[in-house]
Order: C-alpha cells, then structure tokens, then sequence
C-alpha cells in the first residue's frame, strides 16, 4: 500500500476509496492534493452470519495511519460512516502519532461519535470542530462548504470542495422529503447554484438507486400510518427501528401521545440517542405524554408503546431478547403486535425472520398492512438521484456508497439523464482501494492499494486479518483434531500419546484406529524429517479418507534425552 502522491503533474488532486464503493457500510473517502488530506466519514461494516466469532469490520486504515490526515470530516453519524473512528485514532497513536485528529461535523454527528471514543477513552486524543449548513473551512489550497441534505438522523451534511482543479460535490447520504420530522430538508437550491458554478466532479450515493418512483413516500406519511396502526392495536404496540432515527422517534412519541397511550423506551442506545437529542433540541416531547423506562413498565397495561432496539435482529439487543422470550422483565402476550418501522439490512434477513417468528410462537402478531406505509427510507430514489444529478451537471460523476451492482446501476441511471439534456459528462466506477486523479484538462484512474479489511474481534481491538478469519471458519466448519506426546532423542515415542478432537464425527469406529496408525508412522519414520509434519500429513490423509473432512489439526511433541 502506497500513500504517496504518483505523479509529476501539478496541480492535481486525488481521490482515494478506502470503503464504501463495491460494498455496503465501511464508508471512508480520502482527497488529497499536494498540500492536504482530507478524509470523509470512517464507518463500520457489520459481520456477516459467516463471519464467525467477529463484531465490526472496518477498512484497512494503513494508509492513513502512516500519514495522518489534515482533518476528518463526517457527513453524519451513522455507524457506516463514524463507527470505524475509534480504530482510526488507535492505528495512528500505534505508529507514534501524537497530534489529535481534527474532526470536522454537526453537533448531533460530534455527540454520537464523542459517545463511541468515551467507550474507548480516546476523546483526549481528538479535537472536535462543530460545522454547521453553510459553514466553511480552509484547509491548505482546498475550500470547503458543508450543505444541508435529509437523511433519517439529524445533522445529516453534504460537502463541496474548492480545489486547484475544480469544485468536487461528496452528497453524503441523502433524500429529498418536504415534511421531515426532524432535521432538515435537502438545500437543492444551493445544489443548482454549485452546477451553475460548474461542478468537475460529483460522488453521490448509490443506495436507492434500485428504487423507482412509484413509492415516493415522506416521514409525514410514516407518522400518520403509525399513529393509525397504533389508534387499532387492542393491546400493546412494540415498535422497532435505528435508534438514531430520530424523525421516526418524534413520528411515534406524537402518535403515542395522541392515542392516549404511555410510552416505554427500551433499550440502551435508545435512551442514549433520545437524550442526545433532546438536549440538541431535534426531539421534542409532548408534554401530555408519559414516558417509562423498561424496569418501571406495568405488566398489566394494554395501554402501552414500546419503542425497542434491535431491528436488525442483534441478539444482544433487547427486541431480540423478547422474542426469544429471553427478556427478565419483558414477556409477550396473544394482544401484543409488533410494528417494524425499519428496512432489513442486507445479509440481515434470516435474525429478523426468527424475530417475527418469535413473537408469533408467544401467540403474538406482526403489523403487515401493505397499504400501509411504516418506513421511509433515508436513502434517495431513481428520481431523487436524477434530479441531484441535473441539478449539480458535474463534468465526471462517481457512484458510491453501494454494492458493484448498485454502482453500477447508478451509472446507468447518470448517463441515462444526461441523454435528455445538452449536458456532456464522464462516469466512472471507483472501485475500493482504487484512485482518481484529477487534473486541470484531463483525469485517470489507476490502482493504488490493494484492498483489505480488519476484523475486530472482542477487545482485539486493532482487528485480525482475514487469515485468521479462515482459520476460525475453518474451525467452526471442519473441527479441531490436536495430536501431542514425548519423544526421545532417537524420535521413539514415550509413555501415551494424547489425542483430542473437537466438532468431529467419530462414528463407525474410525477414532479407534488412529492411534495405533500414529504410533506406527511415529516407529518408522524416526530421523526421516520433521516428525509434527509428518504425523500431521497422515492424519490429514486418514480422516479424508474415513470422513472426507478437512479439519484444522495441530500436533505438538515434548523432546527428552534419555
């Protein structure tokens, strides 16, 4: 991996996609030129059911660590764009770094992220900058504008930079929606100004990009679909989604309070994220609405909402918990539904299937009505995306933020609203670990590192590679067969040996040959080279052929003189 800048022309700026392009989450653009580094949001990816023993995956930050960047930007906070900070500030201080990170966003982006850098005493090692719509910051020879977009969190942010080559538009996460619940709408007024400026390039993301426009929906609709659903429950109404949905939130807190229901608020990150907004004044509480916590929550009132964590089927999270019938002071009952009001992550589908299924068990039900709408998306459709496009007219346009797929339906659909209009311009796929350099009059790609990940593992906190991911797979997929014993100095084997196994099938009497087939390898092939590995080719070679299983086998031998 390369942290250098390649080229011999000047001026130039390059892009570097560290995550988020040919995947979902991991979220971590780098620009640069000469003189600064600038990196936008460091998120998380959340582990696949395959991803055995892991919690976060997050980029691999090297080239980063080695250089620190001028500062760090962050376009909200959303775990896919703040939750890979903590891994950040830890490669650098490990490579001797000593100078703390500046970390440019909005009060509520700054306090969700604060929130996470307490969790691993890293606050002292940053020094936060609160920005705001319109604000702007220099940074060497680049000039930056933050804008205000929708998203399903608040201070939800859009950057354009000035640079030696042109003006260069990140969207951020994005929607248009009129009637927010909380935060505000999408400035596409100063959208069309920067086109009209003229825009060299635009990054926009590709989430939605599948979604057309027969669905257009606002969080207006969402509040007063809710507020129905909740109006008909006969007994209590669960309600999951993000816990940083703060719009949603204020749609359920009015819907509650306007049923004459109490509220409960279950769940950590829940009463964290509410609070935090509260005191930043983007949730408000009605004042004729009574709010519970979880342990003060009556066991015989129907008149309940309950707002619970855990939408995407976590099985630390409480809404997974009382499914499961596993919560200590929640427990299901035939009048309670449950109200999904959150989208299933992709790869999530199996945790929240058994969810539903759980209520369902404890005579239960789910809310699933489609002519009702209880999710709106953050995220902006085919339509939305065509507008942003048009409006801003960039000469080179970058999808991110998506799978290969969705970026590359995203291109697509760009080119596509450029063939209606006069309007000429280039598109390219940034694939991750990939680099675009812009220049005055031209731009090119090339490859500039290649691409891994980190797999943080409990408090392995600097992560481990994908070797030792393969390995655990292996492990939870083949088994564990170990081998150990004494020999002399003449390789002859002394006493017994101990053989173990774990996650193996030792049916039909095959387990009972292997130690007298060791022992015989072990007495004939004394000084005929390394005897661990010759013990462990055998026994790889015995159960292939008796189970057709390839598991992990370790062989470990005490040498004496005798």
């Amino acid at each position: 991996m390369t942290d250098k800048l390649t080229t011999s022309e000047s001026p130039f700026v390059r892009i570097v996609s560290i995550g988020g392009t040919g995947m979902f989450g991991m979220n971590c653009l780098l620009i640069e030129s000469g003189q600064t580094r600038i990196v936008i949001d460091a998120g998380v990816m959340f582990p696949a059911d395959d991803d055995l023993g892991v919690d976060l995956i997050t980029p691999d930050f090297t080239i980063l660590e080695h250089t620190p960047p001028t500062a760090l930007l962050v376009t909200h906070a959303h775990e896919d764009h703040i939750g890979a900070i903590p891994y950040l500030i830890m490669g650098m201080i490990q490579n001797g770094h000593k100078y703390k990170l500046p970390i440019y966003a909005s009060d509520f982006t700054i306090a969700l992220i604060r929130r996470r850098l307490e969790e691993h005493d890293l606050v002292s090692h940053v020094a936060f900058y609160t920005v705001r719509p319109k604000s702007t910051m220099q940074f060497g020879d680049l000039h930056v504008e933050c804008i205000d977009v929708c998203h399903s969190i608040p201070g939800s942010l859009a950057f354009a930079f000035d640079t030696p080559v042109g003006k260069i538009v990140h969207s951020g996460d994005w929607r248009i929606d009129n009637t927010p619940m909380s935060g505000a709408k999408t400035n596409l007024g100063r959208f069309e100004a920067l086109g009209d400026e003229g825009v060299r390039l635009f990054l926009s993301d590709s989430t939605n990009v599948e979604v057309d426009n027969s669905g257009i929906t606002s969080e207006l609709d969402v509040f007063n679909d809710i507020q129905t659903c909740i109006k008909e429950a006969s007994g209590r109404v669960f309600v999951t989604l993000f816990a940083s949905n703060i719009g949603r939130l204020q749609s359920i807190l009015y819907a509650a309070a306007n049923t004459g229901r109490r509220l409960v608020i279950c769940g950590r990150s829940m009463h964290s994220n509410m609070t935090i907004a509260r005191e930043l004044d983007y949730l408000k509480y009605p004042p004729n609405l009574e709010i519970l916590s979880e342990d003060d929550m009556p066991k015989d009132d129907d008149n309940l909402v309950v707002i619970v964590s855990g939408s995407q089927g976590e099985k630390t999270a409480s809404l997974f918990k009382i499914s499961q019938g596993d919560h200590p002071r929640i427990k299901l009952r035939p009048t309670d539904t449950l109200l999904y009001s959150a989208r299933q992550i992709p790869g999530n589908e199996r945790r929240i299937t058994s969810i539903i299924n759980g209520f369902y068990r404890q005579g239960a039900s789910l809310i699933d009505r489609p002519d009702l709408t209880l999710h709106s998306s953050g995220h902006g459709n085919q339509r939305e995306l065509e507008l942003l496009i048009d409006l801003i007219a960039p000469q080179i346009f970058v999808p991110i933020h998506g799978d290969h797929r969705r970026l590359s339906l995203h291109e697509q659909l760009a080119l596509r609203t450029t063939n209606t209009s006069d309007h000429h311009m280039i598109t390219e796929i940034l694939d991750e670990g990939q680099c675009l350099y812009l220049y005055k009059d031209h731009h090119e790609i090339k490859d500039g590192f290649m691409p891994t990940r980190r797999y943080v593992v409990g408090k392995c906190m600097n992560g481990i590679d994908s070797t030792i991911t393969k390995e655990k797979k292996n492990l939870a997929h083949q088994g564990l067969f170990s081998v150990s014993g004494v020999l002399n100095q003449n390789d002859e084997l002394v006493g017994d040996l101990r053989i173990h196994n774990i996650g193996i099938c030792v049916n039909d009497g095959w387990f009972d040959e292997i130690e007298p087939e060791i022992r015989r390898t072990i007495a004939t092939s004394a000084h005929h080279g390394d005897m661990e590995e010759i013990i462990r080719h055998k026994v790889a070679k015995l159960i292939k052929n008796a189970i057709g299983r390839f598991p992990t086998i370790t062989v470990d031998f005490f040498r004496i003189e005798s």
